[in-house]
């Protein structure tokens, strides 16, 4: 059975394979609402210099710091809020009202 792992141990997990060379990849699942995924990704990416990525399609914002020879990367899987998608379902209202005008 594995134990819980805390902050400290995970972060000296992370420091050793730094050093050994591993690059690192980390990723959020699951956030609530774009706008939260959209601040996570802002301020990791304002701490690195790194350009953010969003695909709608997928729900997704995302960024590389690539450096000699191990790299960065880091990833927002969201799911949108109630009012978001009651935003989108309006605009979406709005634009086949426009088409069939």
């Amino acid at each position: 059975m594995m134990k819980e792992i805390s902050i400290d141990e995970k972060l000296a997990i992370i420091r050793e394979a730094i050093e050994k060379g591993a690059d690192v990849n980390l990723s959020f699942h699951g956030v609530i609402s774009k706008t939260i995924g959209e601040e996570i990704i802002n301020r990791m990416a304002e701490l690195t210099g790194a350009k953010v990525y969003h695909s709608k399609d997928i729900q997704l914002f995302n960024f590389e710091c690539l450096t000699n020879p191990k790299g960065l990367r880091a990833s927002v899987f969201y799911e949108l809020s109630k009012e978001e998608h009651k935003e989108n379902i309006k605009k979406q209202i709005i634009q086949l009202q426009e088409e069939l005008a």
